[in-house]
């Protein structure tokens, strides 16, 4: 990762992609930028092919902590345009062209909604699996309780 101080400006270039597992060094380097009184952040992703969800949430929240403090973050040299952009997605993800514009097309908080959904989502199915479940070991316990009950009586 390379990091060019000007001023209060600062171009953050991780020079590889921006996935869980530097995110924890890259979230360190920008919370020691934020709170050193850097206002402006530009995040150079030449060099960068993938952004996951951490690396997306991380880059949300710089930008909030930037926000609060009047400041900025900007991303550079993602694409030079949105057909180039559209190009990258479908051959990373094997898109359709239809697909690639519909995403390019979508705002930041819908992304982050989305995934904000989708989270919810699960949580929900996966508190009621351990509802289920719950129930079935109760079942389970008092047919087991009444099965020994039944036996010591006999």
């Amino acid at each position: 990762m390379e990091i060019i101080r000007d001023g209060k400006k600062v171009v953050v270039k991780p020079g590889k992609d921006i996935v869980s597992t530097i995110a924890a060094d890259l979230r360190l380097e920008f919370k020691n930028l934020v709170g050193s009184g850097t206002t402006e952040i530009s995040v150079d992703l030449s060099g960068v092919d993938v952004i996951d969800s951490v690396g997306l949430g991380l880059l949300i929240s710089v930008h909030n902590s930037l926000s609060k403090a009047s400041g900025k973050l900007e991303v550079i040299k993602a694409s030079k345009n949105p057909a180039e952009a559209a190009v990258k997605l479908c051959a990373k993800f094997s898109l359709s062209e239809i697909q690639a514009k519909a995403i390019l097309e979508m705002r930041l908080q819908r992304l982050t909604g989305l995934e904000r959904a989708k989270i919810d989502e699960e949580y929900a199915e996966l508190t009621q699996l351990i509802i289920t479940l719950q129930a079935f070991i109760f079942m389970t316990l008092t047919i087991v309780y009444l099965d020994m009950a039944h036996q010591e009586h006999h």
